[in-house]
């Protein structure tokens, strides 16, 4: 091998120890960020309230669900599109979230299924799992309303 071919080779060996080192390098400054955004997604989670509404990136709001008054329907955990009453009816046996207005507090959302719609147009809802109304059990102080209501669920995601 001429020296001017071996000189070449030995620049091509240094230029690529020199990527490996620098990918290396940084691969690591990449984990690290991954995990810190990792632990503080988590995080976010664990610290939500009754539900967290927002679009998770999605073109489509998004509810979290938080509670076991939905199960076996519902997970807690579980990332359901939400549409607005305007793009899908409501109905006898619809899932829907609305702002809670009981004697355990005001604000919160609540995802129950309609069980009853009364002439005015009023709803009573309960969660699957629970054995009262959310009407008897002072999770909503009077019927539900379609003002009250933020949204019907609709397919599941993950949970």
């Amino acid at each position: 091998m001429d020296p001017i071919t071996a000189q070449k080779i030995e620049g091509i060996k240094a230029q690529l120890k020199a990527t490996k080192a620098y990918a290396k390098a940084h691969s690591k400054q990449l984990t690290i960020i991954l995990a810190l955004l990792l632990a503080l997604n988590t995080a976010a989670v664990w610290l939500l309230d009754v539900h967290d509404i927002g679009t998770y990136g999605s073109a489509v709001p998004l509810i979290r669900i938080s509670g076991h008054s939905m199960d076996p329907t519902l997970h807690d955990g579980e990332l359901l599109t939400i549409y607005t009453p305007d793009k899908k009816p409501i109905t006898v046996g619809s899932i829907i979230t609305y702002k809670q207005q009981g004697i355990y507090g005001t604000g919160g959302y609540i995802t129950h299924r309609v069980i009853t719609i009364n002439p005015d147009g009023s709803m009573v809802t309960k969660g699957d799992n629970n054995n009262e109304t959310d009407q008897a059990m002072g999770i909503m102080i009077r019927n539900v309303t379609t003002k009250d209501v933020f949204g019907i669920i609709g397919a599941p995601l993950f949970g």
